[in-house]
């Protein structure tokens, strides 16, 4: 099955038939040939070589098929009667793996990727012959294969989306970002590929395992491929409700808006081995429905936090979400245990409040370019993340629509790597009215002060 989906994906390189022939003379042609090699340096013996035109961007030229050769005993191939143009040549064979075979492909010289090809000019009448591709051990990246199950019934469980990848601090080279690309098929089976040797994590990625959650398996590839791998998943509960819109907020927030469970208090084996996992890996998003209502699913019996994920106008972020169950207020903690929890009521609402900050320095000079103001509001009966305030072309720092309460406010200045950031200068509270302005100063140290 998994040879038969990949044998699928080749289908690209088919289209609008343009196919040269290789016994009739032509003008205007050349010949291509070189040999195939693994990474002993031995020839590989019925690999499938194709000839792929490309433009002078390396993008598949349109209307071309790819012709096909075939390597023979010494690994050897040859292309004759071959159009004027460039081309990129392609290298694919079959090697068992486990308890399937596996699909290699390489590009000329020995690469991976179409975009690091060296790319062939086929003038009229050239003979270019060698052209040798090294099919290198290990450059193809290796796989592991395996299976989801359910832990209650032990059966497989298909269509999970995975997330996988490498564990930072395991001594391997490489992007540590999570990827998300392999689902499960029928049998509940599924193969990582492209995989680097060094410690893994794998586990599913619970927006779209329906009512399964689990917590991340380890694995190590050393020089070799893993098979049986299995990941155990479990029936979580659900959350649902309705989110209501005070006066004054447009219906267009519904639809377009997600609500979002955070999981709290988790463990470092629970969170899993990549520092930003529990964002991608363990929040759980429910697009809310034009109607207010949202159903998120595969909730995880742990304690967290409900969010609205607002679509992008910077506006929407000084709404304040009020969350309630049975009358009582849940805008804090949600305490997710075995049974599924109805009728969550989320209140969208805003203020008339405002706030304006006037940043000074007590020595040199200040970049307004690197600092920001957060403002937070300090009530536990409300759900609201805070704002991050830029400067106005006055060196002004202001945001408008706040709710009556007490608000945090202090200055953070940008590391001049662009990444990190911390306080500078002291923290301030500052009381919000409905329908008034608070103006508040703060003095922080000059940029001669940082040395970062």
């Amino acid at each position: 099955m998994l040879r038969l989906t990949i044998l699928c994906a080749l289908l690209f390189f088919v289209i609008t038939p343009v196919v040269f022939s290789q016994d009739e003379t032509t003008t205007n042609s050349g010949i291509v040939a070189g040999s195939v090699t693994g990474a002993d340096g031995q020839p590989i013996e019925g690999a499938s070589i194709r000839l792929i035109q490309v433009d002078s961007r390396n993008r598949i030229v349109a209307g071309f098929t790819a012709p096909v050769a075939s390597s023979d005993s010494n690994g050897e191939y040859i292309f004759k009667n071959v159009p004027e143009g460039d081309y990129a040549i392609l290298a694919q064979y079959w090697a068992p793996s486990g308890k399937s075979d596996r699909l290699n492909s390489y590009y000329f010289p020995g690469v991976l990727e179409l975009r690091d090809a060296r790319i062939v000019r086929v003038g009229p009448d050239s003979i270019l012959t060698a052209m040798q591709i090294n099919c290198a051990s290990g450059a193809q990246g290796f796989q592991a294969t395996g299976r989801v199950i359910d832990s209650d019934t032990q059966k497989s469980v298909a269509g999970i989306r995975l997330i996988y990848g490498l564990r930072p601090g395991s001594g391997a080279n490489g992007d540590f970002s999570a990827r998300t690309r392999v689902q499960t098929d029928a049998d509940g089976s599924f193969i990582l590929t492209d995989l680097k040797a060094g410690k893994h994590w794998a586990g599913i990625y619970h927006n779209d395992s329906g009512d399964y959650y689990c917590t991340p398996i380890y694995f190590e590839i050393i020089d070799s491929d893993l098979s049986n791998l299995v990941i155990p998943v479990r029936r979580g509960v659900s959350l649902s409700g309705r989110v209501f819109l005070d006066d004054g907020i447009p219906e267009s927030l519904l639809g377009r808006t997600t609500v979002d469970f955070y999981p709290s208090g988790i463990s470092a084996v629970d969170r899993g081995p990549v520092y930003n996992l529990i964002d991608s890996y363990l929040t759980i998003s429910s697009l809310v429905s034009p109607d207010g209502t949202f159903l998120l699913k595969g909730i995880p019996p742990l304690s967290g936090r409900l969010y609205l994920k607002y679509p992008g106008a910077t506006t929407t972020a000084n709404y304040v979400t009020v969350i309630e169950h049975n009358d009582k207020n849940i805008s804090q903690a949600v305490s997710v245990k075995d049974s599924n929890i109805e009728n969550i009521q989320i209140v969208v609402t805003s203020g008339k409040g405002a706030i304006r900050v006037r940043v000074r320095c007590d020595n040199g000079i200040l970049d307004f370019d690197r600092l920001e103001v957060s403002v937070s509001l300090q009530n536990d009966e409300v759900a609201f993340f805070g704002k991050k305030l830029k400067a106005d072309p006055e060196g002004i720092f202001a945001t408008d629509n706040l709710l009556p309460g007490k608000y945090l406010v202090m200055v953070v200045r940008t590391h001049r790597d662009g990444r990190l950031k911390s306080r500078t200068g002291p923290v301030r509270y500052v009381t919000v009215r409905n329908g008034e302005l608070s103006e508040i100063e703060i003095t922080v140290p000059g940029e001669q002060a940082y040395e970062y």
